[in-house]
């Protein structure tokens, strides 16, 4: 008779979880880029650049013509849903699938090892968008930034880094190579914390049933409510501003009904448009509309809100923003960030504000000085083109294959520290390297936007705020649908 150990085998006990977690760590790119990233940008700058990089690895719409714009954090300037829907309008016979990739303090030569695997499918043009900040802090001098590690390829990064690396990173790197569930463990964090989030706000959930986000004049917000007839249809006019147009291109409106879109509309034109919604139970009739412009973008002087529509018949008591708690929504591509460090000020009002800002005994005032002397600093030296200017060379050189165009941007930059250091004699030097560079191939153009906006379209020295970026997006469009074959694909 057989006589009980009394227990079970370690191994009957370990062995299935460790063939989970190698399952989990196999398939991981099978699932994990499934699950959708709830919160905006900001909140985890290195999670959302991997979720707007995965598309550029895969072959897409071979009818469609793709734009890449990359950079560090200067690249926020650029509205990729912005520009999509402007290069529609300049080129309406055509299809285009444009994406944003950037990452505060990411550099030339950080880029490098990141395209060193050729993509599936080359873009028809790649927007480079740099700035003098891009140039501070080589990457030869430090180790690498925490972010990068998991979104660089880790051996390709070892062995290119390797001298420059404290052992914990290098152990990091090499741990990374050997299992994705460690690479992108702060990645899974993020996911679980977004969506632990989610659930407890949908558990606190009380649909709206006031109308809100209309202001007293009938402009609304981006996102706005307006009462339901609960029995007869309820009819709503809604005018689209020409500017609006003019600033996007085209609007997409989603009108829902507790939680359930009842009809999208897709505005190309202005004027005045009218919906009609069937009676529905729910008390309000909630609007989503997929951008927003501003008057201040072509009047100086003009209103700085962000605006949606103008309501006929706007309801009374309507100007605040939609009620919390309520149902959780996605972040979305064209939420704007409607964040003015200066509180929409404008000329001398806006300077003392600036003042103010840059000589507060605050986190951000130190770092505003810091950036400042920075540049200053570096202005003074002369120009020498030491190792992000070579890695700029290789970007390039990368960038060209499959003979895609390369446009290369200098940011622009507050007139208020421009003015330190256009002149200096490493300044001209910087821009005479990316003319030369330009000039080398007849796939490459160089511009400078050094002084293409005014102090007021700045939230500090070198990041445009949300006025600032809705203009550029005219000029992105043109320049992209300038340098692309009429006929289509270039490659």
């Amino acid at each position: 008779m057989a006589v009980s150990t009394g227990y079970v085998s370690v191994w009957k006990i370990w062995m299935p979880i460790v063939a989970l977690f190698v399952l989990l760590d196999a398939t991981f790119n099978l699932y994990f880029w499934r699950i959708p990233k709830l919160s905006k940008a900001n909140a985890d700058y290195g999670y959302q650049f991997m979720v707007d990089a995965r598309p550029l690895w895969e072959p897409g719409s071979a009818n469609s013509m793709r734009i890449v714009a990359l950079g560090s954090s200067v690249a926020l300037s650029f509205d990729p849903q912005q520009v999509q829907g402007l290069l529609s309008v300049a080129r309406p016979k055509e299809q285009f699938d444009v994406h944003r990739l950037l990452l505060p303090g990411i550099h030339p030569s950080d880029y490098v090892l990141y395209f060193g695997q050729e993509m599936t499918r080359a873009p028809d043009a790649v927007v480079v968008l740099l700035n003098l900040v891009d140039f501070l802090y080589p990457n030869a001098e430090r180790d690498v930034n925490p972010t990068l590690r998991f979104i660089l390829p880790p051996w390709q990064l070892l062995a290119d880094r390797r001298e420059h690396m404290s052992v914990t990173s290098q152990l990091d790197a090499a741990l990374s190579g050997a299992s994705r569930l460690y690479r992108y463990r702060k990645l899974i964090r993020s996911s679980f914390h977004d969506h632990i989030r989610a659930t407890l706000r949908s558990l606190r959930n009380r649909a709206p049933t006031a109308p809100y986000g209309i202001g007293s004049d009938g402009y609304t917000a981006q996102d706005f409510a307006v009462p339901l007839s609960p029995t007869g249809s309820t009819t709503l006019r809604y005018f689209i501003d020409p500017e609006w147009i003019h600033q996007r291109g085209v609007v997409r409106l989603d009108f829902a009904a507790a939680g359930e879109v009842l009809t999208t509309r897709v505005e190309r034109e202005a004027g005045w448009k009218t919906v009609t919604i069937d009676g529905h139970a729910a008390p309000v009739l909630e609007v989503h509309t997929d951008s927003a412009w501003t008057a201040r973008a072509t009047d100086p002087t003009g209103d700085s809100r962000l605006r949606g529509v103008r309501l006929a018949d706007p309801p009374g008591g309507s100007e605040g923003p939609r009620p919390l708690p309520g149902s959780y929504r996605l972040w979305q591509q064209g939420d704007i960030d409607p964040f003015l460090r200066m509180g929409g000020k404008a000329g001398d009002e806006f300077a003392r504000e600036w003042d103010s800002t840059l000589t507060a005994n605050t986190r951000f005032g130190q770092r505003f000085r810091l950036y400042r002397d920075a540049k200053l600093e570096l202005s003074r030296q002369p120009f020498k083109p030491a190792s992000e200017y070579d890695a700029v060379r290789r970007l390039v050189d990368l960038l060209r294959r499959g003979s895609g165009r390369v446009i290369l941007i200098n940011s622009p930059e507050s007139p208020w520290i421009l003015r330190e250091y256009r002149e200096s004699a490493y300044y001209q030097g910087y821009l005479e390297f990316f003319r030369s560079l330009a000039a080398s191939s007849p796939q490459v153009e160089f511009h400078d936007w050094s002084d293409a906006l005014p102090p007021e379209d700045f939230n500090d020295w070198h990041h445009p705020n949300y006025i600032g970026s809705i203009k550029l997006g005219e000029r992105y469009a043109k320049i992209i649908a300038d340098v692309l074959p009429p006929s289509g694909r270039s490659h």
